[in-house]
């Protein structure tokens, strides 16, 4: 398991690479506001973040896709390795990205004290863990093939979220806007029912492939 992890973290590298300036530009930006004015940069900082954070987010697919592209698959294959052992890796892998992907915003929120916002990023893990575990099993045997519909997949539940709940709670709190309770509910409680939801599927579907594997040796 570790060896497919290194070589995971070896693919990615330069993801890692991105979210580590991107961290360092936001703790720049946040703690030198109050000496000039960041304003006229703000744009540009934020479409950074949103970028950095989508390659973050969806990493073992890039992975998956760039080793397709140079072949390395034949290479990944043919390592002493349990089938087992790299469908653990790919999990935890894409945990820990996840974890990474939540560094790099709590360095963006800081920016302007936007702390709500995390509402949001809970709301979009969760939905993050659920689609990547459809995206392990149900893509385990045919990740060489059509790497864009998977990405729709995807993404277009997480898109949806950031439309219409990671927006919305950010436009009704910066306005101080009271929609009443269910409002309230669908902001801040939500997100927490989902990120459960998500935990769960996550674990389900990693023992579902992990049985699956190892009664039909097929990853």
């Amino acid at each position: 398991m570790k060896k497919q992890l290194y070589l995971n973290l070896m693919y990615s590298k330069w993801i890692w690479m991105m979210g580590g300036i991107m961290i360092v530009i936001n703790l720049l930006a946040a703690f030198s506001q109050s000496l000039i004015n960041l304003q006229p940069f703000m744009p540009f900082v934020n479409l950074l973040n949103l970028i950095v954070m989508v390659y973050t987010i969806s990493s073992i697919q890039n992975i998956h896709t760039l080793i397709t592209k140079n072949d390395s698959h034949h290479f990944l294959y043919s390592l002493p390795i349990r089938k087992t052992d790299i469908l653990k890796a790919d999990y935890i892998y894409h945990a820990l990205m996840l974890v990474f992907t939540v560094a790099v915003f709590s360095t963006y929120v800081i920016i302007g004290h936007d702390y709500h916002l995390y509402y949001g990023l809970v709301m979009i893990m969760g939905a993050s863990l659920i689609m990547m575990s459809i995206y392990l099993i149900i893509f385990a045997n045919s990740w060489l093939d059509s790497a864009i519909l998977r990405y729709i997949i995807y993404f277009l539940p997480l898109f949806i979220i950031y439309m219409f709940h990671f927006m919305p709670l950010n436009n009704t709190v910066i306005h101080n806007i009271d929609l009443g309770i269910g409002w309230d509910i669908y902001r801040f409680v939500l997100p927490f029912i989902v990120l459960g939801a998500g935990i769960i599927v996550y674990a389900a579907s990693y023992l579902y492939g992990r049985k699956k594997i190892v009664k039909s040796d097929i990853v």
